[in-house]
Parts: structure tokens; C-alpha cells; sequence
């Protein structure tokens, strides 16, 4: 369940991630499954979008999307004795031809650009607001190297890739879209807030794995949504 139906639905929010969650660890005992790799989230720390964040930090107990990772978590270091490595991903982003709809659309960087192509603005209540992006072909690519290797057996990694304000994220969309016909010079900027010079610490790390960050990678996908955006696939 996503951050918004934990938000309607909080206690039966942690009942069927606690389900879910030991039915997939019996499965993987009954069928010998060699490693178990758990996709949690960034957003489990607390106040991770103002802090630099790294696997020590505190956690947010205080809403059931966090709580719900947390307790899969646990269940997963309690009751998994085999191979397990627990990723906290930060805000993935990109886009497969075919999925042509779903969670992939409720992405932030996904809506910004459907709304700079097909309204010619990209609107943001607050733009001084940072988080971490991660193009989902580093995501990929990092599970591959998990796989490959037994040095990130039960352990709990974080992994993120670019940090990024609200508005420099929308610039970086602008900037983008001035090479597509149909959008070429006419996207407008619209924020809600005062830009404001940033004290903000935020930086996503680990202790544990060191991520490095590819700009080939994060033009990849998000050049990808543009040209699924554009073809009009759904």
C-alpha cells in the first residue's frame, strides 16, 4: 500500500504489510530461495528531507507508510535466517513502455514533466523543498551487483543517487523540454512559495554501500517518460 492509502487505511495498513511480509519470508524458506531483497524507503527517517541522512538516523514512527516499512523490516531481521539485504531507496524515478499506467505515474518526477508537456507548466506549492532522486536503471543496476556479491548479506543499505530542490528539479525539466517540438520555449515555472536561500543538511549516504551518482543515467529516464509522454502510449 502507498503513503496515501496508509494514510486512509491505518491499521489495516500494518495487518496486511505484516501479512504479506511473513508470507513472502515462508515462501522464500519453503522454496530455498538464496538471497531476499526487501525495497523499503528514504521515508522512514525522520525529517529525512532536512538532514543528512545515513542507516544510524532516526526513524519515523509517527505515520503508518513509515511504520509499515518498519515493520517488515524487523519481521525480516527477526525471523529471516538465510541471505537478505533491506535497500531504503530514495524517490525512484523512470518509466517502462509497458507499464502505461499505475504507480509509476504518481512519481513526482513523472507528473512534473505529464504536466510540462501536456499543460506547458509545472507547477510546485513549495519549491525550496529538497529530496533525494534515483534513476530506476541505478536502482537496477545496484540489485545486480547485491546478487552478485555476498558482501551486502543482512545488512540494511540506504540508496539514493541526486539531491535536488523542488525548483532546481524543475529547471532541470525546463531545460529539457526546450529540445522537444512541441514544448520548445513554452514551459512555464509556477511556485506557490518564495524562493529562499536553503540551510537545508539534506544528503542521503551510506555506511554501508557508496552510490555514484550518473547523469547519463538520469537523462536516460527521464528522457524515457518524455518520449512515452509524447507517443501518448496511454
Amino acid at each position: 500500500m502507498n503513503k496515501e492509502e496508509c494514510k486512509k487505511n491505518k491499521k489495516k495498513s500494518l495487518i496486511f504489510k505484516e501479512k504479506v511480509t511473513l508470507n513472502i519470508i515462508n515462501a522464500c524458506k519453503h522454496n530455498g530461495v538464496q538471497k531476499l531483497i526487501y525495497l523499503s524507503s528514504s521515508q522512514i527517517y525522520k525529517d529525512f528531507q532536512n538532514n543528512s541522512i545515513n542507516e544510524k538516523s532516526k526513524l519515523d514512527k509517527g505515520n503508518f507508510y513509515s511504520k509499515g516499512h518498519i515493520l517488515a523490516e524487523n519481521k525480516i531481521l527477526q525471523l529471516y535466517t538465510d541471505n537478505f539485504t533491506i535497500i531504503r531507496a530514495s524517490n525512484i524515478f523512470g518509466f517502462l513502455e509497458i507499464k502505461k499506467k499505475g504507480e509509476q505515474k504518481k512519481n513526482l518526477v513523472h507528473m512534473l514533466l505529464e504536466d510540462a508537456i501536456k499543460k506547458n507548466v509545472i507547477k510546485i506549492k513549495n519549491p525550496n523543498i529538497i529530496k533525494n532522486f534515483m534513476p530506476v536503471s541505478l536502482l537496477v543496476k545496484n540489485i545486480k551487483l547485491i546478487l552478485k556479491t555476498n558482501k551486502y548479506n543482512k545488512k540494511i543499505i540506504n540508496l539514493g543517487s541526486k539531491s535536488l530542490s523542488l525548483y532546481d528539479l524543475a529547471l532541470k525539466i525546463q531545460k529539457k523540454l526546450k529540445t522537444n517540438k512541441k514544448n520548445k520555449g513554452k514551459i512555464r515555472i509556477k511556485i506557490s512559495k518564495k524562493i529562499v536561500k536553503s540551510n537545508s543538511k539534506h544528503a542521503y549516504r551510506s555506511l554501508v554501500k557508496k552510490i555514484t551518482f550518473s547523469p547519463k543515467l538520469f537523462n536516460i529516464e527521464m528522457d524515457n517518460i518524455i518520449n512515452l509522454l509524447t507517443k501518448k502510449v496511454y
